[in-house]
C-alpha cells in the first residue's frame, strides 16, 4: 500500500513551494529598494549642482532678441563676409578675424566676446579694433581648452551686425 505522500506528490512540494514564495518576494523587496536609493541618489546629486547661466542679463537679452535676429539676417548677406580662424603664432594660439574691407574702411565698433556655457566666470570680452587690412588678432592665451561659443556684434555706418559659431579650442 503506497502512502499519502507517494500517491499525492504535490503535498511533499508545499515546503520547498513556501521557501520559493519567499525568495521571491524577497528579491522584489531588494530591486524596489535598489531603485529607491537610487531615485534618491541621483536626486540629491543633482540639487548639489552648479548650474550657471550663459549671462546674469539673459531676461534683458532675450527682450532685444529681435534686433539681433535682424542684425544677424544683415551679417549673412554681406557680399563679403566675415570670417575667422585660429592660428599658431610664436606665442601661442591666436584667434585672427578678418572684417570686409569697406567696413574697415568706414570704421568698426563693437565686441568679440568668447563665453564658456560650461564655466561662466571665465567669459572673455574684446573691443573690435581691426588694423588697416581688416584683420585683428585676439591672443587666446590663459582660455581653457575646449567648447567656447565665439560672437560678433558690431557696427559699420550706423547698421548693427551679429554673427555667432562654436569654437573648439
Amino acid at each position: 500500500m503506497q502512502t499519502l505522500a507517494e500517491s499525492h506528490p504535490v503535498t511533499t512540494n508545499v515546503a520547498s513551494q513556501r521557501k520559493s514564495g519567499r525568495a521571491w518576494i524577497i528579491g522584489v523587496a531588494v530591486v524596489y529598494s535598489a531603485f529607491a536609493i537610487g531615485t534618491v541618489s541621483m536626486v540629491a546629486l543633482t540639487m548639489t549642482h552648479k548650474v550657471d547661466l550663459v549671462s546674469d542679463k539673459y531676461y534683458q537679452q532675450e527682450v532685444a532678441y529681435q534686433s539681433r535676429i535682424d542684425a544677424a539676417n544683415r551679417a549673412k548677406a554681406l557680399s563679403e563676409p566675415v570670417t575667422w580662424r585660429i592660428v599658431q603664432s610664436a606665442t601661442g594660439k591666436v584667434l585672427e578675424i578678418t572684417y570686409p574691407e569697406s567696413m574697415a574702411k568706414q570704421g568698426l565698433s563693437g565686441t568679440i566676446t568668447l563665453l564658456r556655457p560650461s564655466a561662466m566666470g571665465v567669459d572673455k570680452t574684446i573691443a573690435i579694433a581691426p588694423d588697416a587690412n581688416g584683420k585683428q588678432r585676439v591672443p587666446l592665451q590663459g582660455l581653457l581648452p575646449g567648447f567656447w561659443s565665439l560672437s560678433l556684434e558690431w557696427q559699420a555706418g550706423g547698421t548693427s551686425y551679429y554673427k555667432e559659431s562654436d569654437v573648439n579650442l
